[in-house]
C-alpha cells in the first residue's frame, strides 16, 4: 500500500447509533487518517490497491482510493457488534475516475467476520451516477433479517469491480443504526449466579434451585432476582409453579425499568417423602422464547419415622400371633 502525505487532511468516517426510545443519542467513532496508515479504528486496508491519498477529491484533501489494475480492490470495516439494531443505514460520498460505463462499486455486508459477503448495493457508472470526476452522495439501508442478520462479527466492504486503470474515491462514510427497543429478562440467585431460561442449568446447588432436604411440614424459601438488561420496561404478567409444594410470591415489582431489577421468592413446603420437583414459570413481555421464562427447582421431602407405641421394659415377644407388626 502506498501513502501520499503532502498535506494534512481530516477524513470523517463516523459510526453513530441512534437510540429511539423517547430520546435520541449518538455514539461516534471518527477516523481522521492523520497517521496516514492502516489499520485504523474502523476501516481497514484492503490490500496494495487500497490507499489513503492526497488527491484533493471529494470533501477535503485526503480520501480512500480504490485502484483497479486486474486485481481486487477493496476496503472493509473491523468487526462490529450490530445485534442490538433492527436496521443499519450507510451513507457516503464517492467519485469515479476513468470508470467505463456500467463498471461497478459494490457495497457488501458480512455477518461472519468477512468469511463470506452479501451484496447490498451495486453502484454503476451510468443512470443516477453518469459521470467521472463528479462528487456523488448516496445511502443504503440494511435490515437485520435473512442473509443480512446482524451478528457480533458484522462487517461492511466496498469493492471496485472494473477493468484496469480505473479508480473510485470514498469519503465521509456514515453508518447509523436504529436500536431494537425491547426488554431483556435474566434471572439470577442471591449470589449472582445465572439461572438460564428453559431449565438448562437447573436444578443445581450452585444457583440455589436445589432446595436440599426439608422435613415434611417445614419450609425453605429461596430468593431470586429478575434483571432487566434491555432498553425498555419489562412487564411481569404472571407467575406459577407446576407443583403446589412450591409457592412463588413476594414480587417486589411487576414493571421493571430497563437497567433495574426486582426480587421474588420461591418457598418449598414438602407434603411427602422423597424428591419433589417443579417448573417455575415467569410470564413477561420479552421477545420469544424468553417471554415464557422457565426454570426447574428440586428438593427432598423428609418424613421423620416415629412410633406412637409405648413399650415397657423388660419386654418379651413369643411371636405366637403368627402375624407381622
Amino acid at each position: 500500500m502506498k501513502n501520499n502525505t503532502l498535506n494534512k487532511y481530516y477524513l470523517l468516517i463516523l459510526i453513530c447509533f441512534v437510540f429511539t426510545f423517547n430520546i435520541h443519542a449518538q455514539i461516534g467513532v471518527t477516523e481522521t487518517f492523520e497517521t496516514g496508515n492502516f489499520p485504523l479504528a474502523l476501516w481497514q486496508d484492503g490490500g496494495i490497491r487500497c490507499n489513503i491519498v492526497n488527491s484533493g477529491r471529494l470533501n477535503g484533501n485526503y480520501s480512500v482510493e480504490l485502484f483497479r489494475d486486474g486485481s481486487e480492490a477493496n476496503t472493509f470495516t473491523s468487526n462490529m457488534d450490530l445485534t442490538s439494531y433492527s436496521s443499519i443505514d450507510i451513507s457516503f460520498y464517492f467519485e469515479f475516475r476513468a470508470l467505463e460505463s456500467n463498471d461497478d462499486v459494490i457495497l457488501e455486508f458480512s455477518n461472519n467476520g468477512g468469511v463470506t459477503y452479501t451484496n447490498i448495493a451495486t453502484i454503476s457508472r451510468g443512470g443516477s451516477f453518469p459521470d467521472n470526476d463528479t462528487d456523488y452522495n448516496t445511502s443504503y439501508t440494511v435490515l437485520n433479517s435473512g442473509v443480512t442478520t446482524f451478528s457480533t462479527t458484522s462487517r461492511f466492504r466496498f469493492q471496485l469491480v472494473a477493468d484496469n486503470n480505473e479508480w473510485v474515491y470514498l469519503d465521509d462514510i456514515l453508518i447509523s443504526g436504529i436500536l431494537i427497543v425491547k426488554p431483556e429478562i435474566d434471572i439470577i440467585d442471591i449470589d449472582g449466579d445465572p439461572i438460564d431460561d428453559g431449565g438448562v442449568n437447573s436444578p443445581a446447588l450452585l444457583n440455589d434451585t436445589d432446595f436440599g432436604s426439608v422435613n415434611s411440614g417445614s419450609s425453605v424459601t429461596k430468593t431470586y432476582t429478575i434483571e432487566n438488561n434491555g432498553n425498555a420496561n419489562l412487564n411481569i404478567s404472571s407467575w406459577s409453579s407446576s407443583n403446589g409444594d412450591y409457592v412463588v410470591d413476594n414480587f417486589g415489582l411487576t414493571v421493571i425499568p430497563f437497567g433495574s431489577s426486582t426480587t421474588f421468592d420461591v418457598t418449598f413446603t414438602p407434603s411427602g417423602n422423597g424428591t419433589i420437583s417443579s417448573i417455575i414459570t415467569i410470564n413477561n413481555d420479552d421477545f420469544v422464547p424468553k417471554d415464557v421464562y422457565t426454570f426447574n427447582v428440586q428438593g427432598v421431602g423428609v418424613v421423620p419415622f416415629c412410633s406412637a407405641a409405648v413399650i415397657t421394659l423388660p419386654y418379651s415377644e413369643s411371636f405366637e400371633t403368627g402375624t407381622n407388626g
